[in-house]
């Protein structure tokens, strides 16, 4: 169920007909969000445009979650090893590190690899908005320590 909600968050990114509300929308390269590693590069550049010229704090939650779930998604499909979306409730129940965290955007949705180890694609996203783009997705993603992300 985790898995389908952000699924859906996912498409409301990546798709213009249902794109209402997300900030500044028209400057996303919607034709580029492929859920390859290289469309990582056309949400960099977006989220970038968002650092610039933020919106209000709702137009920047709606960023966060559904440009984190994007995020996720690439990762969740281009790695050979199973991951599974958490909401935070999910997670923190076992998750000490989440729990700890508490509830926060970066936090109302993380993925639990195979391994038990945690990635915060929406946490990622909310670092890009606040610290600019030195906190690239496309680097966190390649970054990752399993090595079979295409």
């Amino acid at each position: 169920m985790d898995n389908q909600i952000f699924e859906e968050l996912a498409t409301r990114f990546v798709n213009q007909d249902v794109a209402g509300g997300l900030h500044m929308g028209t400057s996303l390269r919607r034709d580029l969000l492929d859920y390859s590693l290289n469309s990582l590069a056309a949400v960099d550049a977006y989220l970038a445009i968002i650092h610039a010229q933020p919106g209000t704090d709702r137009q920047m939650l709606i960023v966060a979650l559904r440009c984190g779930a994007y995020v996720g998604e690439v990762m969740r499909r281009n790695s050979g090893a199973a991951m599974q979306w958490r909401t935070f409730d999910r997670a923190a129940a076992i998750s000490p590190l989440v729990k700890d965290l508490g509830k926060q955007p970066s936090t109302l949705g993380v993925l639990i690899h195979q391994t038990g180890s945690i990635s915060f694609p929406l946490g990622k996203v909310v670092k890009f908005l606040t610290l600019g783009p030195h906190e690239s997705v496309r680097v966190f993603v390649e970054s990752l320590s399993y090595h079979d992300v295409a």
